[in-house]
């Protein structure tokens, strides 16, 4: 269900104004500036303190190999590649989101790849991986999809590979963003953690476009809103337990402070997640 619905909100959602996925601009915020806040401990400030973890834990490997899990048209594969010297792949359900990685990444555009991840595994060799990194990903997987591939992730991993999951928190946080940001949010099953969110790029691109335009977009999406899976932090963690999966015990943040692998902040207006450091046991 969520992946139908994913599926079909993000094709509607680039039909109609595609420059709301990655692009360079948003690269180079994430680089330049702090998006992130309430972090659990100082020095959280975008989505490069995260991959700078990564980078701190795969340090001491030779020849790094790795997968981006769910990339849709993100630059991450293509960061990987050419800054970091790693052998990175990345894998969508979206035919869409990979085509537009390979048009925005053309150095790269091979390592782009279209997959249906809930049907498939990973076309990789077992233990045959260093790390996958894992962003914005299951919040579109019910909990059944989420141990399928926590278990193919698993089986491509060596042992003591890295497994950086990056979701959607804790339900209650989410009526707290909602209380204080003034965006909508409908809950639609507390104990699932199904919500739908008012996405403001959705209401702002119809706004933009003329009435012709919108007649191939469905009706159910003109107010903005979507669905998403949102997860606690203690159910991620023992989902990844079953599938021989460990929390890491102690990371360290490109600031030198260091922590377990929890990582818990707010990203954009206030939105809660949380990032998760695993080892394969």
């Amino acid at each position: 269900m969520y992946q139908n619905e994913s599926r079909k909100y993000y094709q509607a959602l680039r039909a109609i104004h595609s420059n709301v996925f990655t692009n360079n601009k948003r690269k180079m915020n994430e680089k330049t500036f702090t998006r992130y806040t309430d972090g659990n401990i100082e020095g959280i400030n975008n989505l490069y303190t995260l991959i700078g973890v990564l980078i701190k834990l795969l340090e001491n490997n030779k020849n790094v190999k790795g997968v981006d899990y769910g990339c849709g048209s993100h630059y991450f594969v293509d960061d990987a590649n050419s800054n970091y010297g790693w052998d990175t792949n990345g894998f969508d359900s979206d035919i869409d989101a990979i085509a537009d990685a390979k048009t925005r990444y053309p150095q790269n555009a091979h390592k782009y790849h279209f997959l249906n991840l809930l049907m498939n595994q990973l076309p990789l060799a077992d233990g045959s991986q260093d790390f996958v990194f894992c962003n914005a990903v299951i919040q579109h997987f019910s909990d059944e999809e989420v141990l399928y591939a926590f278990s193919d992730i698993c089986r491509i991993l060596k042992n003591d590979g890295i497994f950086l999951v990056i979701f959607k928190r804790n339900i209650l946080d989410w009526e707290a963003f909602s209380a204080k940001s003034g965006i909508k949010i409908n809950i639609l099953d507390e104990n699932e953690g199904m919500i739908e969110i008012e996405d403001e790029k959705m209401k702002t691109a119809l706004k933009n476009f003329n009435d012709r335009n919108k007649n191939n977009i469905p009706e159910k999406y003109y107010s903005g809103m979507r669905l998403i899976h949102v997860y606690r932090v203690e159910n991620i963690i023992n989902f990844a337990e079953k599938k021989q999966f460990r929390l890491i015990d102690k990371i360290e943040l490109p600031n030198k402070h260091t922590t377990d692998g929890i990582l818990s902040y707010q990203s954009g207006k206030g939105i809660p997640n949380a990032a998760l450091f695993f080892k394969k046991a």
